[in-house]
């Protein structure tokens, strides 16, 4: 095969890729979403935060939900007070069905980023911000 169409395959395959999880994004249901465009909250199913927390850090515990979070330009996520390191970041919360959890998301320069969200045990939020100057 040439290289030329070596090329050409790759681009295909790298197209398909983004197209499958492109829709595989967009398929998910939206149950809970603040803010506009630009900053959202969101949660997935529970087959998505299992299937995430594995391939990063093990099985889920017991209690609890998983915490997708990406800030642009990036920045430390802290939940409920506590420092839970630097976005993009995969985590698995403790947290009760039902209670108040607080994130916020904080970068020098910039305002801080801060949500509420009830705890969803065994779904994952996926946290989208847009830290402002």
């Amino acid at each position: 095969m040439g290289q030329k169409a070596m090329l050409g395959a790759l681009r295909l395959c790298a197209g398909a890729a983004w197209l499958v999880l492109a829709l595989g994004f967009f398929a998910q249901p939206l149950s809970f979403l603040v803010g506009g465009a630009e900053d959202a909250l969101d949660f997935g199913s529970a087959d998505d935060a299992a299937a995430a927390l594995a391939e990063t850090v093990g099985p889920a515990p017991d209690r609890g939900m998983v915490v997708h979070a990406k800030a642009s330009p990036g920045g430390n996520l802290y939940v409920n007070g506590e420092d839970q390191g630097a976005v993009p970041l995969l985590i698995n919360i403790r947290c009760r069905q039902d209670e108040t959890v607080f994130f916020r998301i904080s970068r020098q320069g910039f305002q801080d980023w801060e949500r509420d969200a009830p705890c969803n045990e065994g779904q994952m939020l996926r946290l989208q911000a847009r830290l402002r100057r």
